[in-house]
């Protein structure tokens, strides 16, 4: 299911009239369907990583057919958080996380190693102090019954590429039974790697029960009602942040959904 120009406006905690702008600009990606606006939410994901966009936890709220949204505590829980992994390669550092990360019985380490080793190029984005989400596009999806989040962090960092900064600190690995699980908790990740307490409790190594404290004060940002407020009234782009997004001079008129 796609999102129509209302929801893709509060996922993006921006006005109507920003957002079309920014596709005017051919900014922001769309695709035109009987002459409305829709946004897929793997592209919308994508688009707010690289442009380290503000993002409201709510991008599946108004998908009728989920029950109640997916959190990243229970995730934690069942997948672990591990520190102090080896990293001298990359083969190494993948090495270490698959020894460390729960499977199902049909999944093997050197499965999800070969997994990870085949997708690291493009399976990963990094949001910012070293620390790397799954790529939107680059699901992990195995027969678990829920999915489980594991944090990896590594000593010394991984040194990925010249593009980040004092070499990768810290890798989720997200497992997920479908594509929808998958996108809903990488639009919640999106947001705790942000937060500024968590990041520092995670430089700090805190104990997995004070690391999932500050998850859970992070996930009472989550509910609609919260989302809401900041979306309402709010008017600040994610352009606007990095200074990337220009103003149109005379948008066009909208089509509206």
């Amino acid at each position: 299911m796609q999102l129509d120009v209302r929801a893709a406006a509060a996922a993006l905690k921006i006005p109507e009239t920003t957002l079309f702008r920014w596709i005017d600009q051919k900014r922001l990606p769309a695709t035109g369907v009987d002459g409305h606006y829709r946004f897929g939410r793997a592209e919308l994901l994508e688009w707010v990583a690289s442009n380290r966009a503000d993002l409201a936890c709510d991008l599946f709220g108004e998908d009728s057919s989920i029950n109640q949204p997916l959190l990243l505590t229970p995730a934690l829980e069942a997948g672990g958080i591990h520190y102090d992994l080896p990293a001298s390669s990359k083969q190494e550092a993948l090495r270490s996380l698959t020894g460390k990360i729960p499977l199902p019985a049909d999944c093997t380490g050197e499965m999800l190693y070969q997994l990870l080793l085949a997708r690291d190029a493009i399976g990963i984005t990094v949001v910012g102090q070293g620390i790397a989400i799954p790529h939107p596009r680059c699901p992990l999806i195995l027969s678990v019954p829920r999915p489980t989040l594991s944090l990896c962090a590594f000593s010394p960092p991984l040194d990925l590429s010249p593009t980040i900064r004092h070499g990768l600190k810290a890798l989720f690995v997200l497992i997920s039974p479908t594509i929808r699980d998958h996108l809903q908790l990488v639009a919640r990740l999106m947001s705790l790697v942000r937060d500024d307490r968590f990041v520092q409790a995670l430089a700090a190594q805190k104990s997995p029960e004070a690391m999932l404290a500050e998850v859970r004060r992070i996930e009472k940002a989550f509910s609609p009602t919260a989302a809401s407020a900041t979306t309402n009234g709010s008017s600040k782009s994610a352009g606007s942040k990095n200074g990337n997004v220009p103003t149109a001079k005379g948008p066009k008129k909208p089509v509206r959904s």
